[in-house]
């Protein structure tokens, strides 16, 4: 399809701004100025190597993990902010600007301009909170021509050229297909509601109309249950339903019913999701996929690096002979080492749990008596010792008799204690990358630790955090104490170090 002219001027007059933002990391050289499109990815690869390269320098990470993450390597962004005195805070923020921009881009080419539109309001209210990266967006005289135009033309009415291809779409295959079972794929749940409204009023007396979302809470919009989930496919088998507008959530996983055409709202740039999605029609006989496509917009190349990722996939699988195998594959017995073995038995461990655990502890007193005993026996012998006896200091250990018993069960007392001491070191958890991923988001975009809990979904949505997947690590983080979910934000509540 073609954009109509107002949303080619607006989607302009945008991108200049992001043009003008851009010009921040093209003098200090911190991305490449030749590059024919930017997405949101190059912008969040700059954040992302920036922390790690903190982290390295802190001895967070070694120099091989380190290198291993880094996107950047010659020159490292580092090396380019150090040589040329940049303030990194700087660099953080005009990064969230410019993946806000991007993002906002997308809204208004490709869904639709009511989107674009909530974006904005979205934008303000960050504005409002002190939030510099939207700020600097807002503050703009770009951004107040197009709030201006938006306002004075009412624009709110303008709807995008795919809604008019959908609509044609299903009237087609109702009456050349006799077809009323449709699945519509869409990226954003807001877009699943908006087609939802628009295709129920355009088709209220012929077709039933449903969304089918992830189980994710937002403030404005609540998820759907796994009994609502249920309960909607079951009406879409017994044909309750006949259209529904689902997100990612129905790609896999879910047993949804063969239709006979699926519809793309818009392309996706991997092959896997693309055919996930087109797997759900077709199953019985013969069915259609329609991918609807802006011209002159991210559209295109999502579009074309998903068909030749799926080209490329299909050359492989139908050409086996040229898949290289390694040949020199060796197995190896597993070996215990038999030191081990023996120290296990050494401690003549019991099958009960209770007894086991108890004889741990008695060892690990009676190790820990040893220890003291033999640090304050070497004193003893010590110089130190004799020059402070000397002097006339007395020792508690020259007066009274040490009763061993006694001090063993007040250690082994407080070796049973659950909170430990601190002095201790707490011993290092093993966290998912995706709960990283989410802690480090926070602490990279947050103002002091807080971030607007919006941003950190459309953060981690470039992650692919999304849906379900977003909704257990996020909870995850929460459980362990790093990150604290506040009525319109995400907190950080401690470092992942």
């Amino acid at each position: 399809v073609s954009l109509p002219i107002k949303i080619v001027e607006l989607s302009q007059v945008w991108q200049n701004l992001f043009k003008k933002f851009l010009r921040f990391f093209i003098d200090r050289k911190l991305i490449n100025p030749y590059k024919k499109y930017y997405s949101k990815l190059d912008f969040l690869r700059i954040t992302q190597d920036l922390t790690q390269s903190f982290r390295f320098e802190e001895g967070y990470i070694s120099e091989e993990e380190y290198l291993e993450n880094l996107f950047h390597q010659d020159p490292k962004i580092i090396d380019i902010i150090k040589e040329k005195n940049v303030d990194v805070h700087s660099v953080y923020s005009y990064c969230s600007s410019c993946v806000s921009l991007l993002h906002a881009k997308d809204l208004i080419e490709t869904q639709d301009i009511s989107l674009f539109i909530s974006f904005l309001e979205r934008l303000k209210y960050k504005a409002e909170q002190d939030i510099l990266s939207a700020k600097r967006i807002v503050n703009s005289k770009h951004f107040k021509f197009i709030n201006s135009v938006i306002e004075g033309e009412n624009l709110s009415n303008l709807t995008h050229p795919k809604i008019e291809k959908i609509i044609s779409i299903i009237r087609e295959e109702i009456e050349e297909f006799n077809n009323k079972k449709i699945i519509i794929f869409t990226q954003f749940r807001e877009m699943a509601e908006f087609l939802k409204r628009k295709l129920a009023t355009e088709f209220q007396n012929q077709l039933i109309i449903e969304k089918f979302i992830g189980q994710t809470s937002k403030i404005d919009d609540f998820g759907f249950s796994q009994k609502v989930q249920t309960e909607i496919l079951q009406k879409f088998r017994e044909d309750m339903i006949n259209i529904l507008i689902a997100t990612s959530v129905a790609e896999e996983g879910i047993d949804i019913p063969n239709v006979d055409a699926i519809i793309f709202y818009e392309p996706v740039p991997s092959e896997i999701r693309l055919i996930q999605r087109r797997g759900r029609t077709g199953r019985n006989a013969s069915g259609r996929c329609y991918i609807l496509l802006a011209e002159e917009t991210v559209d295109i190349p999502f579009y074309y690096v998903s068909r030749r990722r799926e080209n490329s996939m299909k050359s492989i699988v139908s050409n086996y002979e040229q898949i290289q195998l390694n040949q020199n594959l060796e197995r190896k017995s597993i070996c215990f080492p038999i030191p081990s073995l023996n120290e296990v038995a050494d401690k003549g461990l019991v099958k009960n749990f209770k007894e086991r655990r108890e004889k741990e502890k008695e060892l690990l007193v009676n190790r820990s008596i040893e220890d003291i005993l033999n640090h304050l026996d070497d004193f003893s012998k010590s110089v130190e010792f004799k020059n402070i006896n000397d002097y006339g200091v007395t020792f508690y250990s020259d007066l009274v008799k040490m009763d061993i018993p006694a001090m063993k069960n007040k250690i082994l007392k407080l070796k049973g204690k659950k909170k430990m001491s601190p002095n201790q070191k707490e011993r290092k958890r093993n966290i998912n990358k995706n709960v990283k991923c989410l802690i480090n988001i926070v602490k990279t975009y947050g103002i002091k630790g807080k971030l607007d809990y919006l941003e950190f979904q459309d953060l981690a949505k470039e992650e692919e955090l999304i849906e379900k997947k977003f909704y257990i690590h996020f909870n995850q983080a929460c459980f362990l104490g790093y990150l604290k979910r506040q009525e319109k934000s995400v907190q950080l509540l401690m470092d992942i170090e």
